[in-house]
């Protein structure tokens, strides 16, 4: 951020650490101990409630802990999700009649569209 590392949103300055998330991981890690007593395992291994899996001497799977890069890519897929959302839903709404047009659903579809420049008749 312009030459000032400490002020940008990451895991090693300003954190934005995702809590919610991290209390529904360890829950599911510890879920198996409650839920089914004669569990010891948890249902995934990326949930942090395992150990590291190796093959052939290499790492294959490892608990996957969530910082601050996940907690901004989670809200922002939500911010565009739900703006997709309400676009969806105003065209679904006003397809049919506008303020200038109330009957514009009497015209059928050859109706011309004049665009916003004169005053959003589509």
């Amino acid at each position: 951020a312009l030459g000032r590392p400490q002020d940008m949103f990451s895991d090693t300055a300003i954190q934005l650490q995702p809590v919610f998330a991290q209390w529904i991981q360890n829950t599911h890690a510890l879920a198996p101990g409650v839920t089914a007593p004669g569990e010891t395992a948890s249902t995934s291994l990326t949930w942090g409630g395992g150990e590291l899996v190796a093959v052939g001497g290499k790492v294959a799977l490892l608990p996957i802990p969530l910082g601050t890069a996940d907690f901004l890519v989670h809200h922002i897929h939500a911010f565009t999700i739900h703006v997709t959302v309400l676009i969806l839903l105003k065209g679904v709404l006003f397809a049919r009649s506008s303020r200038l047009i109330p009957d514009k659903a009497n015209l059928g579809f050859r109706f011309p569209c004049d665009g916003p420049g004169r005053g959003g008749t589509c």
